[in-house]
């Protein structure tokens, strides 16, 4: 699979939460990518010195855009050039590139993220389903704050069309009176993946991601691949 350098202009922004936001982006036909890699972006910091920064793709393959989910880190070096932009702007691209993609569709899948870990699995979760994927899905989701959940809406609406596909979102530090299941990723694991034969993905910080491999090598689990953000 080729990859391009291209510039792809921004169809439509969305705030996902007060710290992430969600790119529509226009690309050339030339693009094609596999749910689960990830492109670069070229920005100028705030400096001015141009800076590279790697994206998970966040929607299955399209014939002429793809959609990023992006955190905004305070003084960072590239979040706060992408949060200025506008509908219309365009952006500096690089990819298809990463190799964190579903190895086997012959075998189930648990996929495990924290924050904007969730991003590929968007991606992944979608394709699988559109192409008539019979095999169990199970995504678990852990974030700090019930306001920084991803795609909520999205994957319980999946999850109900959908018999084999299974969503369970967690939060560590929910405000009074949530509702939801409280903790970290390492718990929905134990409630939830009973299955160690199955593949595991793991996206995101270092920190879970040694956490949950560690976990599930305990299990028994033998497949585990991971994708890491920091």
């Amino acid at each position: 699979m080729a990859v391009h350098r291209f510039e792809a202009t921004i169809r439509e922004l969305k705030e996902l939460s007060p710290s992430v936001k969600h790119f529509r982006l226009s690309s050339p036909s030339a693009f094609t990518f596999k749910p689960g890699q990830f492109v670069v972006l070229s920005v100028p910091n705030p400096s001015g010195k141009l800076v590279k920064r790697s994206y998970s793709i966040a929607s299955p393959p399209k014939a002429d855009e793809f959609e990023l989910c992006v955190k905004g880190v305070p003084g960072g070096e590239a979040s706060p050039y992408l949060f200025s932009r506008k509908e219309g702007d365009t952006l500096q691209c690089q990819g298809p590139l990463g190799a964190f993609v579903v190895k086997d569709e012959a075998n189930a899948l648990v996929l495990v993220g924290t924050g904007t870990g969730v991003a590929p699995y968007r991606a992944m979760v979608q394709d699988l389903l559109e192409r008539g994927f019979k095999k169990n899905i199970l995504l678990l989701c852990g974030y700090r704050h019930e306001e920084e959940v991803l795609y909520d809406k999205e994957f319980s609406h999946l999850a109900k069309l959908h018999d084999n596909f299974h969503y369970h979102p967690v939060v560590s530090r929910p405000a009074p009176g949530y509702r939801g299941a409280v903790g970290r990723v390492q718990q929905l694991i134990e409630a939830y993946a009973k299955e160690v034969n199955a593949d595991f993905y793991l996206c995101g910080l270092t920190e879970m991601i040694d956490d949950v491999k560690k976990l599930l090598e305990e299990k028994g689990a033998k497949r585990i691949f991971f994708e890491r953000y920091d």
